[in-house]
This record gives structure tokens, sequence and C-alpha cells, in this order.
């Protein structure tokens, strides 16, 4: 896409060729790999910490492991959720919303290592500064396909509820992108 999307901005539309276009990323997979790696664990990161950080906390159940592999239903139904302090999902919707802001800094990334031939740390770290005071503007553009999102989902459903099975499954994927 962000290959295609250049050549367009450029006003090359007509050099755009699917074949050649929509193979980059497998041909180019040495290239490319480690730097869209490393913008997803980037991306990541608070989600991570605070998943090892819950593991953490929760480590002195792991002493009960045998009663877990050997029934597992009791085991969870035994299992004391009040125990849990609410301030951890406050941690989490914390992270969530620091994921879903680094992912918004990030996102140029595919188009600095493209254009710019910027790559692995360098193009996170470009990107990071070309967002920089541009996060709310690129939220409201994503956030301006919600209704779009919404009618590919009730068409898919719909499709699929008339069409069980994986011809509607199928039609529906079509029909709905």
């Amino acid at each position: 896409y962000v290959t295609s999307s250049l050549k367009f901005v450029r006003g090359l539309g007509d050099q755009v060729d699917e074949k050649k276009d929509g193979f980059v990323g497998i041909l180019r997979f040495k290239d490319l790999f480690t730097t869209y790696f490393l913008q997803e664990v980037l991306s990541a990161l608070p989600l991570l910490i605070v998943g090892i950080a819950g593991l953490l906390l929760n480590a002195a159940r792991l002493h009960d492991l045998p009663s877990l592999l050997a029934n597992p239903s009791a085991y969870i139904a035994s299992m004391n959720l009040e125990k849990i302090p609410s301030y951890y999902f406050v941690l989490v919707f914390a992270s969530l919303c620091l994921t879903f802001w680094l992912t918004m800094r990030l996102a140029m990334t595919g188009y600095l290592l493209e254009a710019k031939g910027f790559k692995n740390f360098s193009a996170c770290k470009q990107s990071f500064q070309m967002m920089k005071g541009y996060c709310w503007q690129y939220f409201k553009l994503l956030f301006s396909y919600i209704l779009w999102i919404f009618l590919a989902m009730l068409l898919q459903n719909s499709i699929m509820s008339l069409l069980p099975g994986i011809i509607g499954a199928c039609l529906a994927g079509v029909i709905s992108v």
C-alpha cells in the first residue's frame, strides 16, 4: 500500500504495478522486517511491561500449578477476583492508551522506510518526531472511517447469517472489502 500510495502522491499513478508493488513485502523482506518488527515491539512495549508485572503479581499462585493442571475449571472457580487490586485494571487501561498513542506516533515509519530510506530505529525515531503535534489530527482521520467500518461489519454479518459456512464467509469478506 505504501509503495502504490507514494507513486500516486508523486503523480506517478500510471507506474503502479499491482504484481510488483503487491509483493514488495516479500521481495524486500530482509530489508523491511527489522524495521516493522521494531515498530510493533515499541508500540506494544507498555502492554508487555504491564503483562509481565501481572505475571509477577500472580507469581504466588504458581505453586498451585498441579491443581490447575488437574482441574482447570475448579481452579478458576476457586480464584477470588476481589483480591485483584483495581489499580491493576487502571494500569492496564493506561497502558492501552499509551500503546495507542505510540502506535499513532509511529504511523509514519512505513512512509519513511519507503520514501526516505530510513531503517530500523532511525525510521521509528523520525516518525516519532514527525507526528509530534499531529496525533489528534491523525486520530480524527482514523475515527472518520468508523461508520464505514460499522457498515462493513453489518454487511458482513448479514451475508454470513444468510449464507453460513465457508462460502458465506468468503463472500462476506470479499463484499465487505
